[in-house]
């Protein structure tokens, strides 16, 4: 069984009329940390502008000419404000109560992976394997998404680093 979670519910309704795969579905959530002192979020739907399709946008602006651009726009980067988003924020291990042991999880949050992974303490005890998603550099806040945070945070869950991939 696999399972997705997407934001976006139009995108998650979108991606279960067209999954042709037996035994995957997508549920329409922001996984999370609940705990206050543990959530990073700036604001509740401004996520975009920490996302890594934001910082492309950013560069392709620096070095490139408006119709690429608006090229790179249209084909679905960007933050569409008419577009709903699942009212529920949850944790992951609220989330993966019913499919007791993970083989692997992947996360790719758009830069919100610690707080993901700090929600999905009960369920990192019964995976196997995690894929994540993080930058080599970064300030010094212990939520963001880089590299050092990342690892220790695994680590301190007991994972080990299995695989390091720069252009994955």
């Amino acid at each position: 069984k696999a399972v997705g979670f997407e934001p976006r519910i139009q995108e998650c309704e979108r991606l279960n009329r067209e999954n042709t795969l037996k035994g995957v579905e997508y549920r329409a959530a922001f996984v999370t940390c609940l705990q206050p002192e543990m959530r990073f979020l700036p604001s509740e739907q401004n996520w975009f502008g920490k996302s890594t399709a934001a910082q492309a946008q950013k560069l392709i602006a620096e070095r490139a000419n408006k119709a690429e651009v608006d090229e790179y726009s249209k084909r679905g980067a960007g933050y569409d404000t008419k577009e709903e988003y699942a009212p529920t924020r949850i944790e992951l291990d609220d989330l993966t109560k019913d499919l007791g042991a993970i083989d692997y999880l992947k996360v790719d949050v758009d830069s919100y992976d610690m707080e993901c992974l700090y929600g999905g303490r009960a369920s990192l005890k019964n995976t196997l394997a995690v894929m994540v998603e993080a930058c080599f550099h970064g300030r010094g806040n212990p939520m963001q998404t880089n590299f050092v945070n990342m690892h220790t945070l695994l680590e301190s869950y007991g994972f080990a680093l299995f695989d390091l991939d720069v252009n994955r």
